[in-house]
């Protein structure tokens, strides 16, 4: 098996080989530079393809999570004719998608580090004090003084750390249920970002699905669980239903509340004009800009809200050495007179 990166990597490579004129077969047998796993990966395609199978089966995918979405996708690609576009844009879907996997699990791992090391120098610094004689000197005010509080400083950092890893952990968790979809799409730059995503997912299926020789029902089905939103799947039996009454995708979608305007506007025109997929493509690219947009902005302010942390505790600890070992005495010594 090989990682969700390196399979990206394997269909834009093999979508590039398609286009170069250069058969799937031969492609899978030019395994010179590749390394032990990826010629192995090769060579069981390759099998399955030689037992008959069609190349969306053949193929051994990265996940179980996302293989019904992914082999839908090829397989699309496979019965319109356009196997190689369907593989390039699947590999470039894929890397933008680890590519911001990526700078989130980036963020709250340098998050985790920086809180880590604030804490060990915390509490360094209040051991550190009373070895040159000022026990007495409470660096952010919470009581931790001397070696004691060094260390009670350190159990509590521990604690809190594991906590916030945890809720964070659960957070995510929680993201697959409906009712805290909901509850994050509240939340300032995350539910942007979030909802985004999803529409980015759903006009790229859309784009493919509607290019491809597919029935209305398999490719409603895609679409909507491409979205990963329980907030929109829960439409998709009504949708196509209507679609079966004989009604367009528009008249079967402008109801749901989910679906932004120029979305709703992109199916109409998309429909009356028979453009559709392109109309589609020119969203995905949108919305993937957005969501990337958004995403920077919520790095950005978190990078931002941990500098105003760290300076804060900074000053206090400043502060706090500087009403210890200057301002008091002085005080003391004005009030003797």
């Amino acid at each position: 098996m090989i990682s969700e990166t390196k399979f990206a990597s394997w269909c834009i490579e093999l979508s590039d080989s398609i286009d170069a004129g250069i058969g799937i077969m031969s492609h899978l047998d030019n395994i010179e530079g590749s390394s032990n796993k990826e010629a192995k990966y090769d060579r069981k395609v390759k099998r399955n393809l030689e037992e008959g199978k069609p190349f969306s089966e053949a193929i051994i995918y990265p996940s179980k999570r996302n293989q019904v979405f992914y082999s839908s996708l090829i397989k699309t690609g496979e019965m319109s004719g356009n196997l190689s576009h369907a593989l390039k844009d699947l590999g470039e879907y894929i890397e933008f998608r680890e590519e911001v996997q990526s700078k989130i699990t980036g963020l709250i791992v340098i998050t985790f580090v920086k809180l880590i090391a604030l804490a060990c120098f915390l509490a360094g610094a209040t051991y550190l004090l009373e070895l040159v004689g000022k026990p007495d000197i409470d660096l952010i005010g919470l009581g931790f003084k001397g070696k004691s509080g060094a260390l009670k400083m350190l159990e509590y950092s521990a604690f809190g750390i594991v906590s916030l890893a945890l809720v964070t952990y659960l957070a995510f968790y929680l993201s697959r249920f409906s009712f805290f979809e909901k509850l994050y799409s509240m939340v300032p730059f995350l539910g942007k970002a979030l909802k985004n995503f999803a529409l980015y997912r759903i006009t790229y299926t859309m784009k493919l699905s509607m290019n491809s020789d597919m029935g209305i029902e398999d490719s409603m089905k895609l679409i909507f669980e491409s979205s990963g939103s329980k907030a929109f799947q829960k439409h998709h039996k009504k949708v196509v239903m209507k679609i079966q009454q004989g009604h367009g995708l528009f008249e079967s979608t402008y109801k749901i509340k989910w679906i932004p305007d120029n979305l709703k506007k992109a199916i109409k025109y998309g429909e009356q004009t028979g453009k559709l997929p392109d109309m589609a493509e020119r969203l995905a690219d949108q919305f993937k800009r957005k969501a990337n947009e958004t995403l920077e902005s919520l790095i950005g302010l978190v990078k931002t809200l941990m500098k105003f942390l760290i300076l804060g505790i900074c000053f206090s600890a400043v502060g706090s050495i500087i009403w210890s070992v200057a301002v008091k005495p002085m005080i003391e010594v004005f009030k003797n007179f």
